[in-house]
């Protein structure tokens, strides 16, 4: 955090910091940002499976997409999504982003250059503006679901109960949502 993140302007702009489990790079989330995660009971990592995955699901869309050699997904050399994964509990996640609409400019403004960073840094573009035919993000979503769900046998929709509700909920107050975790 202390390396790509700056503090001084996420401060300012009242923007939240959280770690992911999976590690990976410092992304800005905004509502135009789509975030996925892909989890399955197996111990081995299939780091290509779901990003080909988005990138098919993304040419249905009339999208033109490649895959750089971070397995990250570009539109003509600017990136749209990048990943991390992890295995953790005999679980294997994949996390992956899709810049939908973010907005760019602040996305630009909060990173902080430094000696330090580990991440790669790329330029980026948004996907809403490579389709053919705007949509919604809630459409985007909608057809990412089904996109998943009819080339994904065996899928099916898990609903939170409320015992899982309070778990997520004490897991958020004891670690993801503390500055131990995050900082």
């Amino acid at each position: 955090v202390w390396a790509e993140v700056n503090l001084k302007f996420v401060q300012d702009q009242q923007i939240k910091i959280a770690r992911r489990f999976s590690g990976g790079g410092a992304v800005y989330h905004d509502p135009g940002n789509l975030n996925l995660t892909f989890i399955e009971t197996d111990q081995i990592m299939q780091t290509d499976k779901y990003t080909i995955q988005i990138m098919n699901f993304l040419k249905t869309l009339g999208v033109h997409v490649e895959v750089d050699e971070r397995k990250g997904l570009t539109i003509g050399g600017f990136k749209i999504s990048g990943s991390a994964q992890s295995i953790h509990k005999n679980r294997y996640m994949h996390h992956a982003t899709l810049l939908f609409s973010t907005d760019l400019d602040t996305e630009k403004t909060g990173g902080k250059r430094s000696t330090f960073v580990k991440s790669v840094r790329s330029p980026v573009t948004n996907i809403s503006a490579h389709l053919p035919a705007s949509i919604s993000i809630q459409h985007f979503k909608k057809a990412l679901l089904y996109y998943f769900t009819i080339n994904n046998p065996g899928i099916q929709d898990y609903y939170f109960t409320q015992a899982d509700l309070e778990a997520i909920y004490r897991l958020k107050e004891q670690k993801y949502a503390t500055a131990s975790w995050n900082f």
